[in-house]
C-alpha cells in the first residue's frame, strides 16, 4: 500500500508543478480534480453504489486531440457485512474533441483492486466514456471503467464531475 501512495504521490507531484495559469483556451497543459458516482454493472453483485476523487492532467497536442494521465480512488460500498471495496486507478489515456465542447476518451494502465485488509490485487484497466466542457472550469462525463485479470473481470459505470484549476 505504500508503494501505491508513494506512485500516486509522485503522479500528482509531477503533474501539478506547471498547475499555475492554466486556461484551456491559451494553454495546453491543464489539471483538475473531479468527484464520481460509481454504479456496479458487471461482477460486483456483493456491491452497491459508490463514490470517487480523482486528479487529471491533460495536454493538447492540437485542438482535437488531447493525451490525459489520471489517479484517483473509488470506493463502492457493500450491501453484506463485508468491508467497502476501494478502486485505485493510475491510467494514461486520449482524448479526442469532435466539436469544441465534447470529447470522446479512452483509457488505459494499473487498477488495484483493495477489500478492507482481506484483499490487494492488481489488475489492467481501461475506461472508455464521453464528456462535455461546460466552460473553461467545469465539465461532465460518463465512463465505463473495466479491470481484467487473468480471466476475471468486473466494471462499473461512473458519472462524473470535474474541476479545471487556474484561470
Amino acid at each position: 500500500m505504500k508503494k501505491i501512495l508513494t506512485v500516486t504521490a509522485f503522479l500528482i507531484t509531477s503533474l501539478t508543478g506547471r498547475s499555475q495559469n492554466i486556461d484551456r483556451d491559451n494553454k495546453r497543459f491543464t489539471i483538475g480534480a473531479g468527484l464520481s458516482l460509481a454504479v456496479p454493472v458487471s461482477n460486483l453483485e456483493t456491491n452497491t453504489i459508490g463514490t470517487g476523487f480523482d486528479i487529471l492532467a491533460q495536454y493538447r497536442l492540437d485542438k482535437n486531440l488531447a493525451v490525459t494521465a489520471d489517479a484517483g480512488v473509488t470506493a463502492l460500498f457493500a450491501k453484506y457485512n463485508i468491508p467497502t471495496t476501494a478502486i485505485i486507478p493510475i491510467r494514461l489515456g486520449i482524448r479526442y474533441f469532435p466539436a469544441s465542447a465534447i470529447y470522446l476518451g479512452v483509457k488505459t494502465g494499473l487498477g488495484i483492486y483493495t477489500l478492507g485488509d482481506i484483499v490487494s490485487e492488481n489488475y489492467a484497466a481501461w475506461s472508455l466514456g464521453a464528456g462535455y466542457l461546460l466552460d473553461r472550469k467545469f465539465d461532465v462525463s460518463a465512463s465505463y471503467d473495466g479491470y481484467v485479470k487473468k480471466g476475471i473481470s468486473f466494471g462499473y459505470m461512473a458519472i462524473r464531475i470535474g474541476y479545471n484549476f487556474g484561470k
